[in-house]
């Protein structure tokens, strides 16, 4: 896995309210956290409503890479998996 800058794939531990890790609307693509500390709009291949809100229910992560507030980007390619304990 790899994000076309180089930096190696992150995991992220929610740090705060565990009933929001992830946010199902069925409008919306994939939504992580509360405060939508990471949005994916529907269509976000040709659309540009994606966001960063970090940190919010998820920790800061230790690169910079989605941390603050970025808004208007486009997905090329997106993976989600859910892990089942």
């Amino acid at each position: 896995m790899s994000n076309g800058e180089g930096a190696a794939a992150s995991k992220y531990h929610i740090n705060q309210s565990p009933q929001n890790a992830i946010y199902c609307y069925s409008p919306y693509g994939p939504t992580f956290g509360g405060g939508h500390d990471l949005h994916i709009c529907d269509n976000s291949n040709t659309a540009s409503g994606s966001y960063t809100n970090t940190p919010s229910s998820y920790p800061a992560p230790t690169n910079t890479t989605l941390c603050g507030i970025y808004n208007g980007f486009t997905i090329d390619e997106i993976e989600v998996f859910a892990v089942q304990t």
